[in-house]
């Protein structure tokens, strides 16, 4: 059994949403701002919502490399800044542009060690000149 390939969306506004599958955070710039994820398989996460992955992504180790593709689906207005990931020390996670689409990134998973790891998507708001950061999480596990 091989890893599967996902697909997992970013959603995000300029406003505190109180709906409780939105995130809300502050901004660089200190203003309100609030993001979504939907997608991923990974159900041991903890969420409000009932354990619904948002985002959130598990592969199992040894059984394939796998991709992620975040997937940008909001106002024009927000643009992908960088993609880094935080606790990345096996070197497991390396992202790229997906080809000319300027709303669409792929991350790489070696999935060959065992591994905790957010990845930190910067998105910048064009029309008010900030970023924010939007971080769900990606496990390898053993199986």
């Amino acid at each position: 059994m091989s890893n599967s390939n996902l697909t997992v969306v970013l959603n995000v506004c300029n406003f505190h949403n109180s709906d409780g599958y939105w995130t809300n955070i502050s901004a660089a710039n200190g203003s309100p701002y609030s993001y979504q994820y939907s997608g991923g398989n990974d159900h041991d996460q903890d969420s409000p919502q009932g354990h619904i992955p948002h985002g959130h992504v598990k592969h199992a180790v040894g059984h394939g490399a796998a991709t992620i593709e975040v997937q940008l689906r909001c106002d024009p207005r927000y643009v992908f800044d960088q993609v880094s990931f935080d606790g990345n020390d096996q070197g497991q996670l390396a992202w790229q542009r997906q080809g000319t689409d300027p709303k669409s990134r792929t991350i790489t998973n070696q999935c060959t060690h065992a591994t905790t790891t957010h990845y930190k998507i910067k998105i910048r708001d064009t029309t008010a000149n900030t970023t924010l950061d939007c971080d769900p999480v990606i496990r390898n596990v053993p199986v």
